[in-house]
């Protein structure tokens, strides 16, 4: 149960880098909308996104939070960012404290609830929810890669009054860079299972059907997404959906070509959180090979809709295991292809995953996950 002392609405400022727009925006994170307009639900929120959509000539809203538009570009320097960020808190504080500053992702969001909290005297949070953690120079990806942003990271994480991991995964990921501090809280990627359903449906269709959930990137590592997918129809009919967009310039579609699965598989573009339902509804297997991921929303969306994940050790899945999901190393595409095969060799074996993963998702859904927050909210206040 939800309280809050003296029965009074704790005033929270949220900044985050992007995300809080329309669903054609291209800056539409479903998670992340879904999660503050039920927390808007518990507090009074003012949410201040770095990048508004350009649909948006004035502030908006997202449920009961109000969304400053500070009118500002992805183009636009951090500095310049930073900046318009400060200027607007310190004006809304002016006008009515905040209690606490909430910062999504450490930098440079959380690096600006820290400090702000202490310029302020309130309290601070900073939620890790990407690559805090990740050190991949090969695709130029991760705080930890560049020595200012490890340092700023780093930093932001041990002085946050509060800080927030997605996963263990993520957590130990931390604390393998030193951050040693024994109150991490960890609240994992979670959804509303009111809309996410699963259907009972049976297992195996034929063709087998496959379906991957990710902007085409090289984080989310498409190529061995389909070498893995290229060896399972050497075998077996089956199909496979990408829904994403495309940052590659078709380099995954070309990659299909030569490995002779462009004919299954089809490449989806950008899919609307009620298209994705749909997708869920059909695919047997959700194959997901991230070379990173601090948590990984679209495993707990699968997981509530009744399809067993098969991917990378990374996330969620790591903290999932095996005996949730079929896992495997980053890269091994070889192994990723065994665990299909297995599956669809021992139905029984599918139907064991899927239960334990179902019932994870039902335990770690999103009225929980703001149980969660609300517990560090009201523990800072009372504090």
């Amino acid at each position: 149960m939800i309280t809050k002392s003296k029965n009074r609405l704790h005033r929270i400022a949220i900044s985050v880098p992007g995300g809080v727009g329309d669903e054609a925006s291209g800056i539409h994170i479903p998670s992340v909308v879904q999660f503050i307009a039920r927390l808007s639900d518990h507090f009074s929120l003012t949410v201040y996104p770095l990048i508004s959509p350009s649909s948006e000539p004035a502030d908006y809203r997202c449920g009961n939070a109000v969304v400053r538009n500070l009118h500002l570009k992805q183009s636009d320097h951090v500095l310049s960012q930073m900046s318009a960020l400060t200027k607007e808190i310190l004006r809304d504080y002016r006008q009515a404290p905040f209690e606490i500053i909430h910062g999504f992702w450490a930098l440079p969001t959380g690096f600006a609830a820290v400090i702000l909290g202490k310029f302020l005297h309130c309290a601070s949070v900073v939620s890790v929810l990407g690559g805090e953690t990740a050190n991949l120079p090969q695709i130029g990806y991760g705080n930890m890669q560049s020595s200012l942003a490890k340092r700023l990271t780093l930093w932001t994480c041990r002085r946050a009054d509060a800080l927030i991991a997605l996963t263990h995964f993520q957590a130990e990921g931390l604390q393998r860079y030193g951050i040693g501090r024994g109150d991490i809280h960890i609240i994992p990627p979670s959804v509303d299972t009111s809309v996410f359903r699963q259907n009972g449906k049976a297992f195996p269709h034929t063709p087998l059907r496959c379906l991957h959930v990710a902007n085409v990137n090289a984080v989310k590592d498409q190529s061995t997404l389909l070498k893995a997918f290229a060896l399972v129809a050497e075998k077996i009919d089956c199909r496979l959906r990408i829904a994403g967009r495309d940052y590659m310039s078709g380099e995954i579609q070309a990659l299909a070509k030569k490995l002779e699965v462009s004919e299954r598989t089809e490449f989806l573009g950008f899919q609307t959180q009620q298209q994705l339902l749909e997708h869920y509804g059909w695919a047997d297997l959700l194959l997901h090979t991230s070379l990173h991921e601090g948590g990984g929303v679209v495993i707990a969306e699968a997981a509530a809709s009744g399809v067993v994940v098969c991917g990378t050790n990374v996330g969620l899945l790591s903290d999932l295991g095996r005996d949730r999901a079929i896992v495997v190393d980053v890269g091994d595409y070889e192994s990723l292809a065994r665990g299909v095969f297995s599956l669809v060799d021992a139905p029984d074996r599918y139907t064991k995953l899927r239960e334990g993963a179902y019932q994870w998702s039902q335990t770690h859904n999103l009225d929980r996950a703001i149980e969660q927050l609300s517990m560090v909210y009201n523990q800072l206040h009372l504090g």
